[in-house]
């Protein structure tokens, strides 16, 4: 099984986790002026 990373997940990115189908409903980069970029998920 391939693995997948978290950046790969994007609004309608499809994927099985335990053998149930998921999909990413929001995605938010968000980087900020100075430190390091954050990724928002739900």
């Amino acid at each position: 099984m391939a693995a997948i990373a978290v950046q790969d997940i994007r609004n309608g990115t499809f994927f099985l986790l335990d053998g149930q189908p998921y999909t990413g409903l929001k995605y938010e980069h968000i980087k900020m002026g100075r430190g390091s970029a954050t990724i928002l998920r739900s």
